[in-house]
């Protein structure tokens, strides 16, 4: 049998992989939306979205490993409704900043680190429960 706190760890371990390598695709389309338009909010979804079919598959078949679970039907809708909001969520937080005087790279620390905390128990609990 499988220590369940040892499980936790592997899938935490793999979701920051996961996170590093998403994140940092999408900081980098984020700098080039902003360079390009100019508006931090627009930068922030854009970029997000663009980035989250490559998060839902590294998600579905190395993070939480649910390999033997159709990769369409109700996860994807719920991890579309987890992502969508975290993206929502953190676009307003990093124009919220950058507005109150915050710079726009440290605004967009801030929203990470609130939607690392909300997709990883999201998808932990209810995305790809076991």
């Amino acid at each position: 049998m499988i220590n369940v706190d040892h499980k936790f760890n592997v899938s935490l371990f793999r979701f920051v992989v996961v996170g590093l390598l998403m994140n940092l695709c999408y900081f980098l389309l984020y700098l080039g939306f902003v360079y390009l338009y100019s508006s931090v909010f627009f930068a922030a979804l854009a970029s997000y979205f663009l980035v989250l079919p490559a998060t839902y598959f590294m998600s579905s078949r190395w993070t939480f490993d649910s390999q033997n679970r159709p990769v369409f039907g109700k996860g994807l809708i719920y991890f579309l409704a987890v992502y969508l909001s975290s993206g929502v969520i953190m676009a307003a937080i990093i124009g919220l900043l950058t507005n109150l005087g915050v710079d726009y790279r440290i605004s967009w620390c801030f929203g990470a680190f609130y939607a690392v905390s909300h997709n990883f128990l999201l998808s932990k609990y209810l995305v790809f429960k076991e």
